[in-house]
């Protein structure tokens, strides 16, 4: 067999296998599937399987990396015409549908709920650096159309790209003293919006997945931008007020 057949092989085997396990969590929920319900549904061996995957966990981790790498790849590489972090991020989501809708449904996994929280936390950390590196070309990625705030405290309450920002080599202006913004980086001495506090970090991820399984389960009332710019407004007034709270450790 030809390396271009055996490749196509698999593919076609992996594709098999993950509509296998979507129609079996939509019906039975995640947990109580076996691996030999999936490969019987996929009219897969066993064999065939864990040529691919160790385990169920693996099946979905992996499908959710891949997602997950994709969306890292397309926003790492910014140019002008790119939406917003929090843009491509739903309709990410709406691209796979069916995973997000069978794990976080009601017949999802608590497993995989707790695992993109963990996803949403790394990915949030890797952009932030990224904006801190080089908040000018980044600025546009991070920053909602319908005036919401980016993914850095430094950039929080600032107009949406493409409506207010000064013309591309000027300046940008910078929090006013006393500013929530300005506070951030004065009075608690904590730089970026997650700012290391567990307890914040923690509650923004959560909202992102709920938004996610509440967008989903009534069947995408609004676009993928629409529930972006209300997600990228709430996450830019949890971030205004806790740039304001004093170091303290509850």
């Amino acid at each position: 067999m030809t390396q271009a057949a055996n490749n196509l092989r698999v593919r076609r085997t992996r594709k098999l296998l993950r509509d296998a396990l979507i129609e079996l969590i939509e019906e039975q929920g995640f947990d109580v599937i076996t691996v030999g319900e999936i490969t019987e549904r996929a009219m897969i061996s066993r064999a065939s399987f864990y040529r691919n995957y160790k385990d169920k966990y693996d099946l979905v981790e992996q499908i959710f990396e891949e997602a997950i790498q994709a969306l890292t790849d397309f926003v790492s590489k910014p140019d002008a015409e790119h939406p917003t972090l929090w843009v491509r991020f739903f309709e990410h989501v709406e691209e796979y549908e069916p995973l997000y809708k069978a794990l976080l449904g009601r017949n999802g996994s608590p497993w995989f709920v707790l695992k993109m929280r963990t996803a949403l936390l790394t990915m949030m950390r890797e952009f932030e650096q990224l904006y801190h590196q080089n908040p000018q070309v980044y600025h546009p990625v991070f920053h909602s159309n319908a005036g919401g705030v980016g993914l850095s405290a430094a950039g929080a309450g600032r107009p949406a790209a493409g409506t207010e920002h000064p013309a591309a080599g000027t300046e940008r202006p910078t929090a006013q003293a006393g500013s929530p913004v300005a506070a951030a980086g004065h009075a608690t001495g904590r730089t970026g919006i997650l700012a290391g506090d567990p307890y914040v970090e923690d509650l923004v991820a959560s909202m992102l997945v709920e938004t996610i399984t509440w967008w989903l389960e009534q069947g995408k009332p609004c676009s993928a931008r629409q529930i972006a710019d209300r997600c990228s407004s709430l996450i830019g007034a949890v971030f205004r007020e806790t740039s304001t709270w004093e170091e303290t450790i509850c």
